[in-house]
């Protein structure tokens, strides 16, 4: 939380995400201390319009502290720009832990020299899927018959497509193998060739039906 020119809003992470759930009609909010000791501290916290409303999150404290301890280290050891880790209920999607370095001190944060610092950027950053999505291309090929999990192509190293080439990782030609090997390996040549099996427009339709390009909903 902090000032934005005259107004006092939370600026980052949650406190800005749900600013109009969190944010007061007015800050003047004070703790009578003398009623605090004979009454419920409840009834001793006054102001003149309440909260509007609780946040509870899913993070669980002591995966929290395990993870941060962890991610620490990570970045100790290898000497990384930037080190993050989740961890997460399968079945549920909830966030029990997330973390990332470099950090900062929440009661000090007005010391910190770059405000980059502050975004979590393993929520708040657009990036490159890469071969993420071979194997949702390879479900698809598989889901549309453009493939089996019987087919071979000849992997000559690179491809031309719409004017650029492409080439495996290493920029290694493979020979004659089967599609099991695109995910074994890697390989971007595999790939695009499947992708061309199956046809650009039924591709870009299979693309949205999994929900790239929608919002996911989790907040």
């Amino acid at each position: 939380v902090a000032y934005k020119g005259d107004d006092l809003s939370g600026r980052y992470g949650l406190e800005r995400y749900y600013e109009d759930v969190l944010k007061r009609n007015n800050d003047a909010v004070f703790v009578n201390f003398f009623a605090e000791i004979f009454s419920n501290i409840n009834n001793a916290l006054s102001s003149d319009s309440a909260l509007e409303g609780d946040v509870v999150t899913s993070i669980e404290p002591s995966v929290q502290a395990m993870l941060e301890q962890v991610v620490q280290d990570s970045q100790d050891t290898w000497s990384s720009e930037e080190t993050a880790g989740i961890v997460m209920d399968p079945m549920t999607g909830a966030i029990y832990a997330m973390a990332t370095v470099p950090t900062f001190n929440l009661n000090d944060f007005q010391s910190e020299k770059s405000t980059g610092v502050y975004a979590n950027h393993m929520v708040e950053r657009v990036y490159e899927m890469g071969s993420i999505l071979k194997p949702i291309t390879m479900a698809t090929g598989l889901d549309t018959g453009a493939v089996t999990r019987q087919s071979v192509y000849n992997d000559t190293g690179q491809i031309k497509v719409n004017g650029r080439t492409i080439s495996n990782y290493d920029g290694k030609a493979r020979g004659v193998v089967s599609v099991q090997e695109i995910l074994n390996q890697s390989l971007n040549v595999g790939s695009a060739w499947v992708e061309q099996k199956i046809g650009n427009a039924t591709f870009a339709k299979y693309m949205m039906d999994f929900g790239f390009g929608s919002e996911t909903g989790i907040d």
